[in-house]
Formats: C-alpha cells, sequence, structure tokens
C-alpha cells in the first residue's frame, strides 16, 4: 500500500514523514479520523514505508520483496486485529486469524473496504462485533516472538474502539512496555470509546474529511463513473470515501435526471404521471431511495441560493444550473422551508420502512400544492 494510493490526507502524510524524519515516532499511534477516509489504508502505508527495503523521502519503493508481501497481505510481521463476531458457544476462542483470509481478499483488493461491508460478511449484523481479551492474550504471545524479516513489526488494530473493556486493560500492558522494534498502529472514529489511559500513551495523527473534488477524480478513474455523476456522488458521500463507492453501487440510473423529472410532474399536478414517476422508484431498493431524498435535500438548498442571486452552486453541472435557475422562480423562503421539512420526513419514514408508494406518492402531492401548481418548462 503506498500513500499515493490514499485519496486525500496530505496534512496526515506529512505529519507522519515529519515523525520520520525527526527521528521521533512512537511505539504506538493512533490514526484518528471520521469513517470511511482510509484510515485502514493509512496504517498499512505506514507499515509498508518503515519495513521498507529502499524508501524515498515520501514513499516506500513498492517493489522489494517487504512492500510486495504487505501490499498482498501476506508479510509474517504485519498483523492485522480485527473487530469480529464471536460464539459463547465456542470452545476455542474467536481470533482475527480465523477470519483473515476473507479480510485479506477484500481489504486488499479494496483498500476503502468499509466496516459495514465486513460486518455483513461474517453475518454480524444485530450481532456482538468487538475485540476481546482473547485477542490481546495471543497478540501478547506473538508479539514477544523475534521478528521474522522485517525492520519493524506492526501491529494494526482496525477499529479499536471496539475493543472491549477488559481487552482494553490487557493492553495497556504492551503500551507500557512495548517489546522492542514493535510498532502498533491504532485506527479509532471516536477516542472518546478508548480508555483514556490508552490514549495517553499513543501519539495522534489526524485525519480529514476527503474533498469532495478528490472523491470525484476517484470514482472518474476507478469505478468509471461520469464526472458529473462522480461530483453528485462525491457530495452526497460528505467526505466518506467507503459510502461513495456504496452509492455507485446504488446508483443505476441518474439521480439527478430523476430529481428533475419529479419536480416537473409536482408542479404540473397530473395525478397519473406521478404515480408513474413513483412506480420508477419503488423499481429500486430502500438505499437508492435513501439516496434520491438525500440528493433532493442538497439540491433544494442550491433552488434557494438561486432564487436570492447566489453563485455558491458552483458544483452544479451546467444542466442542473439550467435547470435550478428556472425551478428558482416558484420557490421563497417559506415554501421551500416547508419543502426541506417535507423531504426530510420522507427520509425518515423510508429508512424505518413506511410503505414506500405512500410516503412518495405523498410527498409529491405535497410538493404540487406547494408549487402552485406551475409549469417547469
Amino acid at each position: 500500500m503506498l500513500f499515493k494510493d490514499i485519496i486525500g490526507q496530505s496534512k496526515a502524510k506529512n505529519s507522519f514523514l515529519k515523525m520520520i524524519a525527526e527521528q521521533r515516532l512512537a511505539h504506538a499511534l493512533i490514526l484518528k479520523g471520521r469513517t470511511g477516509i482510509g484510515k485502514l489504508a493509512f496504517a498499512t502505508a505506514i507499515a509498508q514505508y518503515i519495513n521498507c527495503e529502499n524508501p524515498g523521502p515520501t514513499e516506500s519503493c513498492g517493489s522489494c520483496g517487504s512492500c510486495s508481501k504487505i501490499s498482498k497481505g501476506i508479510h509474517p510481521d504485519v498483523r492485522y486485529i480485527l473487530p469480529i463476531v464471536s460464539s459463547s458457544k465456542e470452545t476455542k476462542p474467536t481470533l482475527s486469524d480465523d477470519f483473515f483470509p476473507q479480510f485479506r481478499e477484500s481489504f486488499f483488493g479494496n483498500p476503502y473496504f468499509s466496516t459495514q461491508e465486513w460486518i455483513a460478511q461474517m453475518d454480524g449484523e444485530n450481532k456482538q462485533v468487538g475485540i476481546k481479551i482473547a485477542e490481546i492474550r495471543d497478540l501478547k504471545r506473538r508479539i514477544s516472538l523475534k521478528a521474522f524479516e522485517a525492520n519493524y513489526k506492526v501491529v494494526i488494530i482496525w477499529n479499536a474502539e471496539k475493543i472491549n473493556n477488559e481487552a482494553a486493560n490487557a493492553m495497556l500492558k504492551l503500551l507500557e512496555e512495548p517489546p522492542e522494534k514493535t510498532i502498533l498502529i491504532l485506527t479509532v472514529s471516536d477516542t472518546g470509546q478508548l480508555l483514556t489511559t490508552i490514549n495517553s500513551r499513543c501519539q495522534r495523527i489526524q485525519m480529514h474529511r476527503v474533498e469532495d473534488a478528490e472523491i470525484a477524480d476517484y470514482l472518474q478513474h476507478h469505478h468509471q463513473v461520469s464526472p458529473d455523476h462522480a461530483l453528485q456522488l462525491a457530495q452526497l458521500a460528505d467526505g466518506d470515501v467507503c459510502k461513495a463507492i456504496e452509492l455507485v453501487k446504488e446508483a443505476n440510473r441518474s439521480v439527478s435526471e430523476l430529481y428533475m423529472a419529479w419536480l416537473r410532474v409536482c408542479a404540473r399536478g397530473n395525478f397519473a404521471e406521478i404515480q408513474d414517476w413513483v412506480d420508477i422508484l419503488l423499481k429500486e431498493n430502500k438505499e437508492f431511495q435513501k439516496m434520491f431524498l438525500a440528493y433532493a435535500l442538497h439540491k433544494l438548498r442550491d433552488s434557494l441560493l438561486f432564487s436570492f442571486q447566489s453563485n455558491q452552486t458552483a458544483s452544479a453541472t451546467p444542466e442542473e444550473r439550467d435547470f435550478l435557475e428556472k425551478f428558482a422562480r416558484f420557490v421563497n423562503l417559506g415554501n421551500m422551508t416547508q419543502m426541506t421539512r417535507l423531504v426530510d420526513d420522507a427520509l425518515y419514514h423510508i429508512s424505518r420502512n413506511v410503505n414506500a408508494q405512500m410516503v412518495f406518492s405523498v410527498l409529491s402531492l405535497r410538493f404540487n400544492s406547494l408549487l402552485g401548481g406551475k409549469v417547469l418548462i
């Protein structure tokens, strides 16, 4: 895993490289940031850099034996501790190693493999997923052994906030007296869920939301998404690359075209046309329906900006801008507030499995009332 494979995160990269240059890399690191921004990939890139046989000033070589093994998830001195599903009925404790082959295939095939995807792979929905004491005991035994071939033994703990209290207390000993030439890297979304004593013993690297333009560029080059559509999905993902990739999978039709068609039939108020449009949306799954409503909320805000002659909608495509300019004639602060509330309520109901046909039919008719039945050109 190379740093250049990670989208954005220039500040985090510079922070790490500065630690290396100043020879102050700690034995324990916390990579802290919101979900979906590449913390696990960044941790792997760190492991690869510090064990590279021919590192450059800012990047590992990517071709030596160590880099090759780490990039495939087969290096004997780089270990992953994963949040897993375990059963109380098992006589032998379940460990990360039991799940590692399927994890390796998924993560090294897609460095933005999400926690939700991982839980689904383990059939862990509605089950307790975590890191337990047996995992840390096994880690302490293994980490005390001499490295096979690397400069550093590296332990990457994915979603370290999933460590339960018993396991966290057991891990403190490792943090207080780490074996020589051993680096522990914890990826964490919420450091408030970690023991204070663990937080205080780790050097922190802050990671940030990924910019919309960076996500859009990634979607274009890695998922063959058109520039306009990529930007739409990036905006909806709100800095979360994993979410953006999931949206690509769900977006099997143009959300923008569907949205503009919806407002046109709402404005005309023809019940048969509204039902035809609703029938189109009902063919999509719930995640797509939620994505459509989230997109609608975003674009309603843009319409209000247009109505005040604001130019803060530079991210809109030319076709969208043309439509928004025409639609802006029919909106004001009063009806836009009501529209936004109606869409927000619809999103709430769809998320809770209320009948989708009823939700979208009622929403469309109420929009017709707020638009005054005017036809959009």
